[in-house]
């Protein structure tokens, strides 16, 4: 069953910086057991290669990684990179959980992450 379906980031990253999806999805991105991710990146210049890490908490303070490079994907300039990736981890998520979102040094783009998380 879906539990529910978000655009949880949509914003341009630049560099090596962090992002984080809204702490407004976190109790979305951990009520589920399955999560599936829907990616759409537009490098504004150069190439751009971007990683996404899936963390995790009970606390909404502490946020260890549950799964380091769930995304890794490298673009060029004029091409829109587009696909899906899921959590595909059977080790229990804690009660939230977020995307932290960062480039490579080069990295300018504009990225967008949909979530569909599901009770199964």
């Amino acid at each position: 069953m879906i539990v529910g379906t978000q655009l949880v980031f949509d914003d341009f990253i630049s560099g090596t910086t962090s992002y984080y999806t809204s702490s407004a999805f976190n109790s979305l991105l951990g009520s589920g057991n399955k999560t599936s991710f829907e990616y759409r990146i537009t490098p504004i210049s150069g190439t751009a290669t971007v990683s996404v890490d899936y963390e995790h908490s009970d606390s909404g303070q502490d946020w260890p990684t549950k799964k380091t490079g769930i995304l890794s994907v490298a673009t060029s300039a004029n091409t829109v990179s587009v696909g899906m990736f899921a959590d595909t981890d059977t080790a229990p998520l804690g009660a939230m959980a977020r995307l932290r979102i960062s480039g490579s040094a080069s990295t300018i783009a504009h990225v967008k992450i949909i979530a569909t998380v599901r009770n199964d």
